[in-house]
């Protein structure tokens, strides 16, 4: 999950048009990885506020897919 997060935030920002080189990638991914276990570590009650952001913005996402899939129906 972490290395798709990672290959979706490095391609518009930096390579528009060309391949995004695997280390820059993986580089990111565990940046990601390291400072969402810090947070868990610090805070366990802002790590649960995070989720539900992340949740929040699924279900909307999932919601969004749906509409737009009924109107084109």
């Amino acid at each position: 999950m972490a290395l798709t997060f990672s290959k979706y935030v490095i391609q518009p920002m930096f390579y528009l048009g060309c391949p995004v080189p695997d280390h820059a990638v993986r580089l990111l991914a565990a940046a990601t990885i390291i400072f969402l276990t810090w947070l868990n570590c610090y805070n366990v009650r802002i790590t649960t506020r995070v989720q539900n952001v992340f949740l929040f913005a699924k279900v909307g996402g999932l919601c969004t897919v749906i509409v737009a899939g009924l109107v084109h129906l």
